[in-house]
């Protein structure tokens, strides 16, 4: 925890700084912003009041607010993508403290430092509403940190900086052309206090910080998760989507876990960050190691435990214009996976009611439109009800990727 009354030491990834610069250059007359990630670490010889580290920046979705003297974001994608990102992070954290014990020196959490913003003209210090909209923020019970990072974005300044003096003023100036820099003022509250303190930057370069995941197909392509998901509720199969590391490399992967109404088998779907780019592998597990009085991170790794993997046959092929439900129709013929079909009942032997003759009756009941079958609801949000991609929207095919058969 930092102290109320002093600034910590401040690290900042050069990537962060290049990333602020080209996205403040598309919006010169609105404002607009993104969340700062990073690390707190606790006081040590070098920096006795702690040290904060900014490795990367979370971007709002479409719904952001941009305006000239506005701007709004904090919608549920930056929540989703921070916690991929923290999940991750947690699990690197483990591998180097189990290779490097006490050398390993980003030992800490992952946590939100903070927002920074663009603001018009060359106000480089932070409103009087950026005052009471952190600490309204600071305040919130939801909120675990103490302090907040809030850099001020300001565009067309004249380079102002000594090559002497780098590593001593509280902003740093970025060329954009024309001779004209961007301009990143630093300021550090903490939740004590009524005022910003100017905070100075140490920029470290590519290689000397630690690097984030990269971002998941289930995140980035929300049009394919939908289409996905909607094949399988439609072919009768329920779906959790999960983050899990089930194979011990990073990024982990996306689980897909998912079962035919009357099955006694549940199919688990694994997927790399980068699908469709590299292929699914798929496994199957009995639906009797389910247990109701478990969530589904226990019941998976209860599954996990007893799954099988199986392959398609030997030459069928994956591409990116392949979907999830191919490759499980395609194994569950090779493997005999599908479940008996439900016997049909037994036709009456008593006489038509009501005197119709057999021959009216019969093309009465050819007439009757069977009853529907019904879909499974998807446990993923609202991912079963948008509408899936079309040919224009999927990507462009990926070389092909035999899927071997070991058997």
């Amino acid at each position: 925890m930092l102290r109320h009354g002093v600034v910590p030491r401040l690290i900042v990834a050069q990537k962060v700084l290049d990333h602020i610069r080209d996205v403040a250059s598309q919006f010169i007359e609105d404002e607009t912003g993104e969340s700062l990630i990073g690390l707190v670490l606790t006081p040590d010889d070098e920096a006795p009041n702690g040290t904060i580290v900014v490795l990367d920046t979370i971007a709002p979705d479409e719904s952001v607010v941009r305006q000239a003297h506005m701007f709004e974001q904090g919608d549920t994608l930056q929540e989703d993508i921070f916690l991929w990102l923290s999940n991750n992070w947690n699990v690197y954290r483990e591998q180097q403290r189990e290779a490097r014990g006490d050398d390993f020196k980003w030992d800490a959490s992952l946590a939100h430092l903070g927002d920074w913003h663009k603001q018009p003209g060359f106000m480089i210090a932070p409103s009087g509403g950026d005052l009471r909209t952190v600490m309204q923020l600071l305040h919130d019970d939801d909120v675990t940190l103490d302090f907040m990072l809030v850099p001020i974005v300001t565009i067309g300044h004249p380079p102002t900086i000594s090559p002497k003096n780098v590593g001593m003023m509280n902003y740093t100036l970025l060329p954009n052309g024309d001779d004209e820099h961007i301009r990143i003022d630093w300021w550090y509250i903490h939740r004590d206090s009524l005022y910003f303190q100017p905070i100075v930057p140490h920029i470290y370069k590519e290689g000397e910080l630690p690097k984030l995941a990269p971002y998941p197909w289930s995140l980035t392509n929300y049009k394919r998760l939908n289409t996905e998901i909607e094949q399988l509720n439609v072919e009768g199969l329920f779906a959790n989507v999960l983050e899990l590391n089930v194979d011990n490399k990073l990024p982990i992967e996306i689980c897909i876990l998912c079962a035919r109404k009357s099955s006694d088998k549940v199919y688990i779907l694994t997927t790399r960050w980068n699908y469709p780019d590299v292929a699914p592998r798929f496994y199957v597990a009995p639906f009797s190691e389910m247990d109701s009085n478990l969530d589904m991170y226990d019941n998976f790794w209860r599954l996990w435990d007893v799954a099988e993997q199986l392959k398609p046959p030997r030459g069928w092929r994956w591409d990116k214009d392949t979907y999830l439900i191919d490759l499980i129709r395609i194994i569950e013929e090779k493997h005999n996976l599908l479940p008996e079909p439900e016997p049909k009942p037994v036709a009456e032997s008593a006489d038509t009611p009501n005197d119709v003759p057999e021959s009216e009756a019969s093309a009465q009941a050819s007439d009757e439109t069977p009853p529907e079958k019904v879909a499974v609801a998807s446990q993923n949000d609202e991912a079963a009800t948008k509408e899936p991609a079309t040919d224009a929207e999927k990507p462009e095919t990926a070389p092909q990727t035999e899927m071997e058969d070991d058997s």
